[in-house]
């Protein structure tokens, strides 16, 4: 299939010919069906935020220390160190005795020092620290701007692959999913990864089939990569599939002729300038606090050998821990957080939705399928975007939690609705319900599990049966 064929395609799925009668309803359902986009991106703001500083403002005492929630401990604390100036807080060398010589106010007896990550997640915590003082709030709220980002990114890349009816159900089965919704209102950085690595990919889908000034989408890939890249490194295998991706289509394009002469050195100097040169000067930017507080270049490569030393040689164990092949599963989640109070809990747990996370496996093979009859560049992206993400972890050594396979979901959310729509139109008017009827059903699990995705107080005797630990590995 050319090009232009392949744009063609995917443009006209889910729309009638301009000439048809039902060209005035379908343009007035489409029209409908884009405005209910915004009101679930509106809806998904307020759950999100709704409650974003309990716990632990809700039961802290003024004056006790903070209560952090999971990794809280090492990234919240160390951006409310940047805040208040603490130079030993980018400092691989520095142990919880510098931090405590400081102040030992914002501590608990797990805090320490977070630097084996690139810093753009803790300074935008940071930032919020800075408008809104040292609370949960303050260093949260990032998240759930990144989550939202991740939310609207998705929508757009549905609305251009197959129409307004795919791009809202993939909007609204990623909103309500578990992971996405409790990565975002807890402060670390995996949201961010995925909050900038789902834009790059729509980006790189507006580049691919974008018929002019195209060259421009890769400086802005280039930018956004360099984004994900200075918040956490598991961004690199998705940057080297935008570069393959990219390359391979000006060199198809160069093949076809569609790219001669200058145009083709022009895209090529947009290739090396923002998709190579550009991730690594904003990465660089970053770090520019850093700098400013007195290190030198020499520090700076010492740091970045530490962060790779640190994640190559890691092998402690955890309790939560599971290995790659079975997030998918959905076998192990992650408990986040535990307080006991009398005979109520809180608790947040962090796990993806069963009806979503369970279609990954076949929504893919499917995806995968398309991708081999028809080669529409839809589902080379989303292939690029979910595997990036999950494949890599086969090769890692140290500890691993289901929770690294967030920024993955975005792209299984695209891939699970694809695979729900096609369901839907094979079986003609018997299927026209089917997708309402799974979003009924992932909206129904959202509320379902919502007091342990957000740490409402719930009774103990509740927590030991079987309503929400539906096997003996999620307990």
């Amino acid at each position: 299939m050319t090009e232009a064929e392949a744009a063609g395609a995917e443009a006209d799925v889910g729309a009638a010919p301009a000439s048809a009668p039902e060209a005035g309803p379908v343009a007035r359902r489409d029209r409908l069906l884009r405005r209910a986009g915004w009101v679930v991106l509106a809806v998904a703001a307020l759950v999100y935020t709704y409650r974003l500083g309990d716990p632990p403002s809700s039961y802290r005492a003024v004056g006790a220390p903070p209560v952090y929630v999971h990794d809280e401990c090492y990234q919240a604390f160390t951006a409310n160190r940047y805040v208040r100036g603490d130079r030993s807080a980018w400092d691989p060398r520095a142990g919880r005795e510098k931090a405590e010589l400081f102040d030992k106010r914002d501590m608990t007896e797990n805090t320490t020092y977070e630097w084996i990550h690139p810093p753009l997640a803790k300074l935008v915590m940071a930032a919020g620290i800075g408008m809104f003082g040292f609370e949960p709030f303050a260093y949260r709220i990032g998240g759930v701007l990144m989550a939202l980002l991740a939310m609207f990114a998705v929508w757009r890349l549905g609305l251009r692959m197959a129409g307004p009816a795919y791009a809202l159900l993939a909007l609204g089965i990623l909103a309500v999913d578990g992971m996405v919704f409790s990565m975002a209102r807890v402060a670390m950085n995996d949201i961010y990864v995925t909050g900038f690595s789902a834009c790059v990919l729509l980006v790189v889908y507006r580049f691919w089939t974008d018929d002019k000034h195209r060259a421009r989408w890769l400086y802005l890939a280039g930018a956004l990569v360099g984004l994900a890249l200075a918040s956490k490194w598991n961004a690199m295998p998705m940057w080297l599939g935008v570069i393959v991706l990219s390359a391979g289509k000006i060199a198809w394009d160069a093949r076809q002729r569609v790219l001669r002469g200058k145009a083709l050195a022009f895209h090529g100097v947009a290739w090396v300038v923002g998709l190579l040169a550009l991730p690594l000067a904003v990465y660089m930017m970053s770090f520019i606090p850093y700098f400013a507080n007195g290190y030198s270049w020499h520090d700076f490569v010492v740091l970045n050998k530490e962060i790779i030393h640190y994640n190559r040689t890691l092998r402690a164990t955890h309790s939560r821990s599971s290995v790659w092949y079975t997030w998918p599963l959905v076998t192990r989640p992650v408990w986040m957080f535990l307080h006991n109070d009398g005979n109520t809990s809180r608790v947040i747990y962090a796990m993806g939705s069963p009806a979503l996370w369970w279609l990954f496996l076949p929504a893919l093979a499917w995806t995968a399928v398309r991708w081999v009859r028809e080669r529409l560049p839809a589902d080379g992206v989303i292939l690029v975007g979910f595997c990036a993400f999950w494949l890599p972890w086969a090769f890692i050594g140290r500890v691993t939690f289901m929770q690294y396979l967030l920024p993955a979901v975005p792209f299984g959310a695209l891939a699970v609705a694809r695979l729900v729509t096609d369901a839907a139109t094979a079986l003609g008017k018997r299927g026209r319900w089917v997708p309402l009827g799974y979003a009924g059903v992932c909206v129904a699990l959202f509320v379902w599990f919502y007091p342990i995705w957000t740490g409402l107080p719930v009774a103990k005797s509740a927590l030991a049966g079987s309503r929400w630990f539906w096997f003996a590995s999620w307990r």
